[in-house]
């Protein structure tokens, strides 16, 4: 597990997205206009984080702009992140965060899932009021479709598995 600190720069950062995005966000969860801009900042300041922990453990990556606001309501992102870009083992990366204190695992909707492929899956448990984050490790797309049932935790069908379960970050640069 890598432990990081959350820049006040990502949260300002963030929270501007989260603001500039939310109107056209697809309500997946039937939030309010304040609970999706919560969402979504977290969201942000995960993958802020999930790209700071690569960079850290000198695994090669690129990672389109974090912080361009894409108008679209169904826009999905081809991935949040490529490593290893142009060679044999490149791998699209899509961060996930565990952002409130009772998120133990992380969760990707169905339909996200089968329509966005992505290879690898990692995992950021963030702490707002502490500013500290916790890149748990990844797991590869066959280990999400497989670890455990399709649930729903209240919010739709979702592939999961618990942030304990996932693998060491590190193990990213041996791929």
């Amino acid at each position: 597990m890598i432990k990081m600190k959350i820049k006040d720069e990502w949260i300002r950062l963030a929270r501007e997205f989260a603001e500039k995005k939310q109107p056209t966000s697809y309500p997946r969860f039937g939030e309010s206009k304040e609970q999706q801009i919560e969402r979504l900042t977290a969201g942000k300041i995960g993958e802020l984080v999930g790209q700071a922990a690569l960079a850290e453990l000198g695994i090669p990556h690129i990672c389109p702009s974090k912080l361009v606001v894409v108008e679209e309501m169904s826009y999905g992102d081809v991935a949040d992140c490529t490593i290893y870009p142009n060679t044999k083992n490149v791998k699209k990366v899509d961060f996930k965060c565990a952002w409130k204190a009772f998120h133990k695992r992380i969760l990707v909707p169905e339909d996200m899932f089968q329509s966005q492929h992505k290879d690898i899956y990692i995992g950021i448990k963030i702490n707002m009021d502490k500013k500290e984050s916790e890149v748990y490790g990844y797991a590869p797309r066959d280990e999400m479709e497989t670890k455990h049932e399709i649930t729903n935790f209240g919010e739709g069908p979702a592939y999961w598995v618990y942030l304990k379960e996932l693998h060491p970050l590190e193990e990213l640069r041996y791929i």
